[in-house]
């Protein structure tokens, strides 16, 4: 046995020296002298969920994923004592927020584990989705570099580009502004004087010209300011705060300097956090009064700036009483009155450091604290201005791997330790502002750090940052949640996120970089300066942006409390269950509450500060939760929602000093309590107590940072739990029970939404579950909600984007644009056309937030016709729209192969492809754009927007390197052609004049544009549909008529040869374009990211097509509509429908073997149909519907009806002209002929006659497939047909009400 346990242990610390290796500095085959004492040795857990790596050195390295740091601890162990745990498996075990050790020693279900060390201490599995597990980077080995450097390159240009979008978009969003402030100014006017503080910025302004002109005369009689002070307290002319510095401002990054300028000042400590960072931490002080330290003292210290012994844990000056004594007799004696501030501890904002604290002169908050009695501290998060670690460097990824989760757990209590360290205090004020209150609430939370709140007598939060505001809907939001990990990575890096913000501000001047940072910071988070000074606004943003990690800019997407669902729906119906059962069962509830709570009974009291107009963060909800006694440990001791503010107006607006001031009650209130309040230090005698409550008692944030845990208990204010007894209910005893919730007691009708519905007004759709507001939506449509919502304003985007497909569909139609009337048509049909376009789809759009569903424009005509003619207008519209969208994947696949085997004769001359070959390659490519449209939406969404992405990024690209690499100057000709030929010469490609030629060459234009219809079809998997889905439908409209314009303009001045292009033997007519302008191999690349293009558009049509297959199949539209209309329940979508499509399109694609002629009328068939589909509803809705139309959240106002005029003018001249041959008289014949109105209008006539003979006595329009009831008549529940049923009875006999009546009846109603 002894030989086994040498063996064991020897093997054992083989695997523990192998497993080190990646955990450690340096790697394996680093200079032993380099390598010793970085090598890792041990995992500590500061939090459950929270480990750091010691090395032999007693170093600390961060950003170690979990089960890592158990393996390396479990590795050490079983080699120091391989008899005692060889063979154990360490396993992480699923526990909610409780179930852990906490830091204070506290234990529930792991009490038997609370006398193991701590490195044994097996930590939760379970973290927030908002905090993303972090990725393991190993040693610096070369593999690991090159991977380093590859991200670095990759982000530098795509996260450069993604700055340069939106500086480019406040750039365009600053225009209409600066226009309007001129057109003021030209009326001799002063446009700012609708600033709501006009007059108190003028009265600001005029102060600080008058002090810097006093400052500049002390400066040329050559005397220092401390020498001017000296003569004015001479004089008896003395100011209770002399300036040190001041002049005109420098606009310096410099927050001691500002403090001197209302004669403060400020030294900064260095801290080290648990896992090794260096962060700064500045003390304000009053000179007067207060000795500096010295630069020795003010250095970092050991980590260690909390200890444990054995389960429990307390702050390293509690367990070190004499060393704590003997720091604050140092302290006590650096002021001159021996009377020390209480400490007041300032957390910044996202992208900010504490200087933002700093920006205001007397008005900023730190100094104004200072000024009121306090001693403040500004804590700087990590990396901030100066990124610095005790081991790690710039370059290692091991640096930014970190997010906001350390922010709170690391450097928060890093900067309480060090400032009650350096005070003696047991306790001190806590202000935070936007991002540093999220990490307070993250370090109080259950599993982290809870007995940090033991530190704290109160935390003041300021725009309070737990729930997501309405911005985080924006598309550039939406992109960075949208996109996967992998992505992310690649577009913005494993370092710091986009760093040239930062080298920008030490390059650029000041004022320049200070007007700059306003704008981009506006435009991303929507706000104003209306209530800053606006003489101030410059210096504001001189302390932002700071160094961030690109890890801790990444977050999954939110997820929506279950509770908080329940409860808004309680509020909203005002009907809240009452509180049945035993004592036992509201024992039960209370406990469950508490599991639920996010905080113990160790969290201090709050004090917050809510900006009502804050579109970045939602701090209503979180109101909402603390008085609704979510929190039941939470003691809310103030609360203010301040209307009109937005997010910074807490910390910058002139009057936000005067909004902490309370109302007279509490005032009252904290009068009686101040005295008190202030000796809790036991330092103040009555008489300074007494001094500092008369100036503190009407600012509820003076005296409330002093206030303990235990003084705000009876607090008539603390808490409006106790005055709701209604709500006190529902938290404490509907949790021990199931809820139910009761269709009957809704009384949701119809009209009750915004909707335009086959279902009568006053019909209630009857569901047996809690719906959602989409689901309400839908139902009220007459549809069940049969779709996961897994799409989002950018990821429908994405999908109609990739549909639109700029890039390849100009590819695929240039043949169109430039053959019919040469540059001309390319640059002015574009641009006519596209205006008309906007139209139709600003229409669409209406109709889209009106009626959000997969049917679509199909489900819109029927709605919207008039009596009698819904099911044709629903039956031409759906037919022709379904004709557009299945030959959609077909046509972008099969230019797609051309592009493909052009690209196989460019570099093999000999080849020439068949059009057997053209025909199998399409229909590979289709089948792959089969598999992929099957997959769950989730993965169809993701797939879509790295396509997307790619389309973007491609269309850049090539808009850029055409003009840059194009070769026409070597084949002696001018680098662009003359702007007078491009927009006037035009080329004789028809027999038709120039005018109509011009009208034909819409029909590139009209097919590329003809996607944007897709948000439309996916509006029943889209999140906030009938506001998300017309947005899409707009934007990509919008940017896609603007980016083609572009890349129109780029081909028509560097065309050289239209002919050749048009007649090349490639048969492609882009591949003979690029070889004419560019060199072959840089034409190669190109053509290859528009095939990758091309691909992400036809597996966009793909999946778009489905959607309207199933919608059409969901009424029986369709022979086999039983078999087509089923949801795979695997995947919950429409695999049949995809497939039906698959077949047809290959189908199609015969059409191949008729000549390029014929497979070109699929072009002209998609766009013939796509528009008479899209324009039928918006004809019916402008003149015959007159007020039955119910608009939407998403209207035109009174534009709706000239706006659907335009359309529909434009479509009625477009249909004929684009079934105009290119030739006429003699020289037409079957060769030459535009087969578009036989191949669109043959099958046209069929349905048509299909409803004559047939389809009428049948078809009804769109069914109603979820059941419902008048109101008031609850007992006559008419059966909606389920759309999945497998029997495929397409009779509408089985939805019936039980007092007879068809519901034939009820829908003919509807289109009444």
């Amino acid at each position: 046995m002894p030989h086994d346990d040498a063996t064991s242990k020897a093997k054992a610390a083989v695997q523990f020296a192998k497993h080190a290796e990646k955990l450690s500095l340096l790697p394996q085959d680093a200079s032993p002298n380099d390598r010793g004492p970085t090598a890792a040795v041990e995992a500590k857990f500061v939090t459950p969920q929270d480990p750091v790596i010691e090395t032999s050195g007693g170093g600390r390295l961060p950003a170690v994923p979990l089960a890592e740091a158990v393996e390396l601890n479990r590795l050490k162990e079983e080699a120091q004592r391989p008899g005692s745990t060889h063979g154990k498996q360490v396993s992480y075990t699923e526990q909610d927020g409780e179930d852990v050790t906490s830091l204070d020693g506290h234990t529930s279900q792991q009490s038997e584990r609370a006398e193991a060390p701590l490195r044994s201490a097996i930590p939760p599995s379970r973290t927030h989705p908002l905090f993303p597990e972090l990725p393991l980077y190993g040693p610096p080995t070369f593999a690991r570099n090159l991977q380093c450097l590859a991200f670095r390159a990759s982000s530098a240009v795509l996260s450069l580009a993604f700055l340069g979008v939106i500086v480019l978009g406040s750039a365009f969003t600053s225009i209409p502004l600066m226009i309007k402030h001129i057109g003021i100014r030209l009326t001799l006017r002063d446009p700012d004087a609708r600033r709501p503080f006009y007059e108190e910025e003028k009265r600001r302004q005029t102060i600080r010209e008058e002090q810097n002109k006093a400052w500049q005369q002390k400066q040329k009689r050559g005397r220092s300011s401390r020498i001017a002070q000296c003569d004015n307290e001479e004089n008896g002319h003395v100011s209770e705060y002399e300036p040190m510095e001041g002049g005109r401002d420098p606009l310096r990054c410099d927050a001691a300097y500002y403090a001197r300028r209302v004669g403060l000042d400020i030294e900064e400590f260095k801290v080290q956090t648990e896992d090794g960072f260096i962060v700064d931490l500045w003390h304000v002080y009053d000179p007067r009064e207060y000795t500096p330290t010295s630069a020795e003292h003010r250095n970092y210290k050991k980590p260690e700036v909390f200890t444990r012994t054995g389960s429990g844990s307390v702050l390293s000056h509690d367990s070190s009483k004499s060393s704590s004594s003997s720091l604050h007799e140092s302290y006590l004696s650096r002021f001159k009155s021996g009377k020390p501030r209480y400490p007041v501890l300032m957390m910044h904002g996202l992208l900010q450091s504490s200087g933002a604290y700093c920006t205001n002169d007397d008005d900023s908050l730190a100094f104004f604290l200072c000024k009121s009695g306090y001693d403040v501290w500004l804590g700087n998060n990590r990396c901030g201005f100066h990124p610095k670690h005790m081991m790690l460097t710039y370059g290692d990824p091991r640096m930014w791997a970190w997010n906001i989760r350390q922010m709170g757990v690391m450097d928060l209590p890093a900067f309480v330790s060090r400032v009650l360290l350096e005070t003696g205090f047991e306790k001190l004020g806590l202000v935070c502002h936007s991002q540093g209150t999220t990490q307070t609430f993250v370090a109080l939370a259950k599993g982290q750090r809870p007995d940090l709140g033991n530190k704290i007598s109160v935390f003041c939060a300021l725009a309070p940052a737990v729930y997501a505001g309405s911005l985080i809907g924006k598309m550039y939001f939406k992109f960075m949640r949208a996109i996967s990990p992998g992505m992310f990575r690649i577009m913005f890096g494993i370092h710091a996120f986009i760093p040239f913000m930062m080298t920008m501000h030490s390059w650029l001047p000041g004022r320049l970089y200070g007007a700059l940072g306003y704008r981009v910071f506006s435009f991303l988070f929507n706000w104003t300066d209306d209530r800053w000074d606006q003489g101030l606004r410059n210096r504001l943003f001189q302390f932002s942006p700071v160094y961030v990690s690109a890890e801790s800019t990444r977050a999954e997407n939110e997820e929506e409390d279950q509770e908080d669902e329940e409860e808004d729906y309680y509020m909203h119906n005002k009907s809240y269950p009452t509180v049945r059962g035993s004592q036992g069962s509201q024992d039960s509830a209370n406990s469950d509450r508490d599991r639920r709570a996010w905080y113990d009974e160790q969290v201090p009291p709050f004090a917050l500060w809510v900006a009502g107009a804050d579109k970045l963060v939602d701090g209503r909800r979180l109101l909402r939760r603390l008085e609704r006694g979510r929190e039941p440990h939470v003691r809310v001791v103030h609360s203010k929602v301040i209307e009109d503010y937005e997010h910074l107006d807490v910390i910058w607006a002139i009057d936000c000093l005067d909004q902490d001031l309370i109302t007279s009650s509490e005032a009252n209130f904290i009068d009686r309590q101040a005295s008190v309040l202030l000796l809790d230090s036991k330092i103040y005698t009555e008489d300074d107590a007494h001094q500092q409550k008369e100036v503190q008692k009407h600012h509820v944030m003076l005296v409330l940072i002093k206030s303990s845990s235990q003084r705000f208990a009876d607090s008539p204010f603390a808490s409006s739990l106790h005055k709701n007894p209604t709500r006190s209910a529902i938290t404490t005893g509907t949790m021990a029970e199931e809820r139910t919730y009761s269709t009957a007691s809704r009384k949701k009708i119809v009209a009750q939404e915004r909707v335009t519905s086959v279902l009568r007004a006053d019909e209630v759709p009857v569901y047996t579950r809690e719906l959602t507001a989409d689901e309400e939506v839908l139902a009220a449509l007459g549809y069940k909600p049969e779709f996961k919502r897994e799409f989002s304003l950018w990821t429908s985007f994405c999908v109609s984007f990739a549909v639109l497909g700029l890039l390849p569909s100009f590819a695929s139609t240039l043949y169109y644009g430039m053959g019919y009337a040469g540059t001309p048509g390319m640059v002015w049909g574009w641009l006519i056309a596209m205006f008309f376009i906007q139209c139709v789809a600003f229409s669409m759009a209406e109709l889209c937030s009106s009626m959000p569903t997969s049917g679509g424009l199909y489900y819109a005509a029927a709605v919207l016709a008039p009596p009698g003619w819904g099911p044709l207008a629903a039956w031409i519209t759906g037919w022709s729209n379904w004709m557009a969208q299945v030959t959609g994947a077909p046509s972008v696949d099969y230019a797609m192969s051309a592009m493909i085997l052009a690209a196989g004769s460019i570099t093999h001359p000999g080849f020439v492809p068949e059009n057997y070959q053209v025909f199998l390659l399409t229909a590979l490519i289709m089948v792959i754009h089969g598999c992929i449209s099957s997959m769950p939406t989730k993965w169809i969404a993701r797939f879509n927007s790295v396509g997307s992405t790619f389309n973007i990024i491609a269309l850049f690209i090539v808009i850029i390197m055409i003009p840059a690499a194009t070769n026409r100057k070597s084949q002696g000709m001018p680098k662009f052609t003359p702007a007078k030929e491009v927009w006037g010469s035009f080329y004789a490609g028809t027999d038709f004049p120039n005018g109509v030629a011009l009208l034909m060459t819409f029909v590139a234009v009209i097919w590329t544009m003809s996607g944007y219809d897709a948000p439309f079809h996916l509006s029943e998997e889209c999140s906030n549909a009938n506001i998300a889905s017309p947005r899409a439908i707009v934007l990509t409209s919008g940017v896609g008529g603007l980016f083609g314009w572009f890349l129109q303009i780029v081909v028509a001045y560097t065309v050289i040869d239209i002919e050749a292009v048009l007649d090349s033997d490639l048969g492609q007519p882009w591949a003979s374009y690029l070889l004419q302008v560019l060199p072959q191999k840089t034409a190669l690349a190109i053509l290859s990211m528009t095939i990758m293009a091309a691909f992400s558009m036809g597996q966009g049509c793909m999946v778009a097509a489905s959607r309207v297959t199933y919608a059409y199949a969901r009424d029986d539209c369709f022979p086999g509509s039983w078999w087509i209309k089923r949801v795979n329940r695997h995947t919950q979508t429409p695999v049949n429908a995809v497939w039906f499509n698959v077949v047809i399109g290959i189908m199609m694609t015969l059409l191949i073997f008729g000549g390029s002629l014929a497979a070109g009328a699929l072009f002209s068939i998609a766009a013939v149909a796509a528009f008479v589909a899209f324009t039928t509803p918006i004809f019916i809705r402008v003149f015959f519907v007159g007020n039955r139309f119910r608009a939407g959240p998403w209207h035109l106002g009174k534009a709706s009806i000239p706006i659907g005029v335009c359309a529909c003018a434009f479509v009625a001249l477009m249909v004929p002209i684009l079934c105009l041959p290119s030739v006429t008289g003699a020289d037409l014949d079957a060769t030459s002929m535009n087969w578009t109105c036989l191949v669109y209008g043959g099958p046209m006539l069929g349905v048509v006659i299909w409803w004559i003979v047939d389809a009428r006595k049948w078809f009804k329009g769109p069914k109603v497939n979820i059941e419902h009831q008048m109101l008031g008549r609850e007992g006559n529940v008419v059966e909606g047909k389920d759309a999945s049923n497998d029997s495929g009875n397409s009779s509408s006999d089985s939805i019936m009400k039980k007092d007879g009546r068809h519901s034939d009846d009820i829908k003919a109603g509807a289109f009444a």
